[in-house]
């Protein structure tokens, strides 16, 4: 459980984007190409508990394109009420002053996503972060072809991203959200380039969005090695079926027996293997259509049986 601190450790996140109180899934970040995966958004969230989710990621598209929290309030209420004591949220998508984050977070939101107000009003992500602390404000950093873009993706800020990322430095963010817009929702993986280079360039810590597909694609997130890299936010890959949350939860942990605590209601045996940080072992797992060579901490004993 986040339980409102930091995340700890790799996580893959699970993703529910809410348009007109419907949970869908944009392609590229047209609202024009928009597919509706449930009408009732409490649905998926009892999916992603029972696959072992600890951390959902929601995103407001009707407050993040105009500032109108007001249609998917009842949404939100529905998976707020489905999550509480079982999986921590964060949240984005019109964000923009103090009084809208302060509403998620009192009323039990473990995390809040400023994006567009970051650009347009920077002080305000000071005084955010001053307030509630870097553990509960996160900026999301939405790009395309490395200038920032704002108001549900819609307009450019004129701003660079290594320019953006060092001034959210200054001001106090600890963490940021960074999706390649022109990945978003197509599948085709993640901009492993870009997100080298901002784990190069800055001390943030970083969750990668957009095109993440499946478990392949998890590797090669997991490949880059860099411990301030500790998250993936996945939905369409969900939905359509072409990522295996369970094998990309063990992939991700690492660890025999936290995969066990997900995935058995009894604890795990006492003499059950652990991962040792100095057992590095290449494995090769057989994903349809790829091989995925991974090469990071794990002991050849710590695979679970059916795996």
């Amino acid at each position: 459980r986040l339980g409102g601190g930091p995340v700890s450790g790799f996580r893959i996140i699970t993703a529910i984007d809410l348009l007109d109180g419907h949970v869908v899934r944009l392609y590229k970040g047209d609202y024009k190409q928009s597919t509706v995966y449930s009408h009732d958004p409490a649905e998926p969230i009892e999916k992603f508990i029972e696959a072992g989710a600890d951390l959902v990621h929601i995103v407001d598209l009707n407050a993040a394109r105009a500032g109108d929290r007001s249609a998917n309030r009842a949404a939100i209420a529905r998976i707020r009420t489905a999550s509480i004591d079982r999986v921590a949220l964060e949240i984005g998508g019109g964000i923009r002053d103090m009084e809208a984050l302060g509403d998620y977070l009192e009323a039990g939101v473990d995390r809040g996503i400023i994006g567009t107000a970051a650009v347009r009003d920077p002080e305000f992500v000071t005084a955010a972060v001053r307030q509630f602390g870097p553990e509960r404000v996160i900026v999301g950093v939405d790009a395309l072809d490395g200038i920032v873009r704002v108001s549900g993706w819609e307009e450019s800020s004129q701003i660079k991203v290594d320019d953006f990322l060092v001034d959210l430095q200054q001001r106090g963010v600890g963490e940021v959200i960074f999706t390649d817009i022109a990945r978003d929702g197509a599948l085709t993986g993640p901009a492993t380039g870009a997100l080298r280079e901002i784990l190069k360039t800055t001390q943030l810590r970083v969750i990668a969005s957009g095109g993440i597909s499946s478990l392949h694609d998890v590797g090669l997130l997991l490949d880059i090695g860099h411990e301030r890299l500790v998250g993936a936010i996945t939905g369409k890959a969900i939905y359509e079926g072409t990522l295996d949350l369970p094998g990309g939860w063990w992939l991700s942990l690492g660890s025999w027996r936290e995969w066990w605590s997900r995935r058995c209601p009894v604890p795990a045996p006492p003499d059950a293997p652990a991962v040792s940080p100095a057992a590095v072992s290449p494995l090769r797992f057989r994903v349809p259509g790829a091989a995925l060579r991974l090469s990071r901490p794990f002991s050849p004993g710590s695979l679970p049986a059916g795996l």
